[in-house]
């Protein structure tokens, strides 16, 4: 191994503490801590085996300890940058919403169901209704921060289980229109909501374009209610509770979703049929 590559070595394990110190400053609380803190450890190990690798060239070429090293280095750093990106996105929407985190929203005038992406579909099109809490991922939605220039104050509503927006059904505006999972655009202005606080732990979520307020039509408590726009009353059924899930689970879920590539697929014929008679 020539001095070149030790220097090499030694200059990627400094860049990685200077990552873990910039996660550090971003976040060193909770599970996030006790990953950054078993990281460091995972680095000091390796920074102790750079002194018994192999100094001889031809060692150097046969030798398993520097594939280990640069297998065990690679992984770490993939990984760490994997969660300072997912750290670094972290802003307030507004008062106690972070972007980029997996919230339940739950309705003040069903408090026993959720809001779902109708049997977990992936397909452009499929509507939103109400379901009983089951704790599966159709039932939870990625709020972001829109990046779009002149639409920052905007929140992108995201289904879990297939990367895909809530949004207006065909960006139509009219009282009653379904909300469903439109697509995967998040420069699609049908999918741009404004999220207001209304009391503690409740928020109203409206049309950034268009004068309307998420609703669950009727007011009905009853499960499979579709969730549609309608004209701002404020209401039980226009208020809801953005309830996070567990830390744990929602990291594994944001990772999933940094990788996920949505389907482009839009809604068959028959299931769009059913979901008509279903208005």
């Amino acid at each position: 191994m020539d001095g070149n590559y030790l220097r090499r070595v030694t200059q990627r394990v400094q860049e990685i503490n200077n990552l873990i110190f910039d996660i550090k400053i971003l976040n060193n609380t909770g599970t996030v801590k006790e990953e950054v803190n078993d990281f460091k450890r995972r680095i000091d190990l390796l920074e102790l085996k750079i002194k018994t690798l192999p100094k001889d060239d031809n060692e150097y070429e046969q030798s398993s300890d520097i594939n280990d090293f640069e297998n065990e280095l690679e992984i770490i750093e993939n990984e760490l940058n994997i969660l300072y990106q997912l750290e670094k996105e972290k802003t307030s929407i507004c008062f106690g919403i972070i972007s980029t985190e997996i919230y339940e929203i739950i309705p003040r005038c069903a408090p026993k169901l959720r809001i779902d992406i109708a049997g977990g579909q992936n397909y452009d099109g499929v509507n939103a209704l109400t379901f009983y809490s089951n704790d599966q991922e159709n039932q939870m939605f990625q709020l972001i921060k829109c990046k779009e220039p002149g639409h920052t104050c905007c929140v992108l509503i995201r289904a879990v289980h297939s990367g895909k927006f809530l949004g207006r059904e065909d960006g139509k505006n009219y009282f009653g229109v379904n909300v469903c999972q439109t697509n995967a655009n998040p420069n699609d202005e049908t999918n741009h909501w404004f999220i207001e606080t209304f009391g503690k732990g409740v928020y109203i979520i409206i049309c950034s374009h268009a004068n309307l307020a998420l609703d669950i039509k009727g007011g009905c408590d009853k499960s499979e209610t579709n969730v549609i726009c309608w004209e701002r009353h404020e209401e039980l059924n226009q208020q809801f509770i953005l309830q996070p899930i567990d830390p744990i689970k929602s990291e594994l879920f944001r990772r999933k979703l940094l990788e996920i590539k949505p389907s482009t697929e839009s809604i068959p014929f028959f299931s769009s049929v059913k979901q008509w008679f279903q208005k």
